[in-house]
Order: structure tokens, then C-alpha cells, then sequence
């Protein structure tokens, strides 16, 4: 990896550090290694995050549906937007 792109890549987590929850993944400063260090939201099946999206989904869906108007990438769209 050349230095310039590891610079950037240092830019990029901190402009991340400061925009980032806790709760949106993002990155954070750790003291003891001295850099920023990126944290992902957890994706396994039965996460937080998983459940909250087959959720969303599932509403957006019967919501079309009892409104005649069902497109496969609504699904897609209300995740998006949400």
C-alpha cells in the first residue's frame, strides 16, 4: 500500500470518527495502538441490524401489497431511505 493511500485512508477515518454514532458503525481513535480503528455494524443472521432490516422489509411489503402496488425493488428502496 503507497503512503499517499494510506493517508487517505487516515483522512477518511476520522472525517468517519466524527460523523459516526454508536449505533451506525463508523470508526473510533484507540489510545493504545495510537490510530483509528474502523468498526462494522454486525451483519450475522440473527443481529440487531439483520432483524431490523428483514423487519423494514417485511412492512414495506405487506404495505404495498394491501395497496395493489408491489415492484421487488421497493424492498430495496425502503431500506435505503430508512
Amino acid at each position: 500500500m503507497s503512503y499517499s493511500r494510506k493517508q487517505f485512508d487516515n483522512h477518511k477515518l476520522k472525517k468517519l470518527a466524527k460523523e459516526s454514532t454508536w449505533w451506525s458503525g463508523g470508526s473510533y481513535y484507540n489510545e493504545r495502538k495510537g490510530r483509528y480503528i474502523r468498526y462494522w455494524k454486525s451483519t450475522g443472521k440473527n443481529s440487531y441490524w439483520a432483524v431490523c432490516k428483514r423487519i423494514a422489509r417485511r412492512k414495506a411489503r405487506l404495505f404495498l401489497k394491501r395497496h395493489d402496488y408491489y415492484i421487488k425493488q421497493a424492498d430495496d428502496l425502503w431500506w435505503n431511505v430508512w
